[in-house]
């Protein structure tokens, strides 16, 4: 077989032959020609757990960036119900300020200057606050108790309670 394959062979091209057969039937020393890749039964089934592996390994890579994808998809989500609770809260903020702060400014006998002072200086004590409370609720927000972390928020930062004044 070898010199009948040898009279077919053309020196230099390049060739792939996969040998089937059980017990092999393409001579081993045909593999050693250097355009030879000779492939048989054993190594296929070799490469073959080879490229199932790998695709394992690929699967569990997909796995964890999806997990990671879902877990910030799902924290985008929690943050956009936040948002209107921040903006109730500086609504109730800014409507308390507006409410105390003639009154206190009336009974203090500032004038229109200091009112516009301490307006300033209550918009700034608020920024501050609020600072803080944004950036734990965006950490809040990232808990898989985030949605009991909003009610809870939302209850106590509430504009319809009852008994402020």
């Amino acid at each position: 077989h070898r010199e009948k394959f040898i009279d077919f062979y053309q020196e230099g091209k390049e060739l792939c032959i996969i040998d089937l057969g059980v017990p092999r039937d393409i001579e081993p020393v045909i593999g050693e020609f250097s355009a030879i890749d000779l492939f048989n039964i054993d190594q296929l089934a070799e490469q073959i757990e080879i490229n199932k592996q790998s695709r394992l390994e690929e699967v569990e890579e997909a796995r964890v960036y999806l997990d990671e994808a879902i877990q910030n998809t799902r924290e985008w989500l929690n943050w956009q119900e936040v948002v209107p609770v921040i903006k109730n809260i500086k609504s109730v903020n800014a409507e308390i300020i507006a409410r105390e702060l003639p009154g206190a400014v009336k009974h203090l006998g500032f004038d229109d200057e200091v009112e516009d002072k301490l307006n300033d200086f209550a918009g700034h004590l608020s920024k501050k606050l609020f600072n803080r409370v944004i950036l734990n609720m965006k950490k809040l927000a990232r808990e898989e108790q985030a949605e009991s972390y909003l009610d809870i928020m939302k209850e106590i930062f509430s504009a319809e309670q009852e008994g402020i004044s």
